[in-house]
């Protein structure tokens, strides 16, 4: 599963809807669409690729 579709997944299992969660979390809820929807890289998973790429 994509990190998108997990965050995703995650926050509708716990029935959190998307502009509250933004909200909360203090960014706009189109800018968290985007990291849902896999448009935008959160800093997350920007450091998740670098980790990735270290042997």
């Amino acid at each position: 599963m994509s990190f998108g579709k997990l965050i995703r997944s995650s926050r509708e299992k716990k029935g959190i809807d998307l502009k509250v969660l933004a909200s909360a979390i203090g960014i706009s809820s189109a800018y968290w669409s985007r990291i849902e929807r896999e448009k935008e890289l959160s800093w997350v998973l920007t450091v998740v690729q670098h980790v990735n790429q270290v042997r």
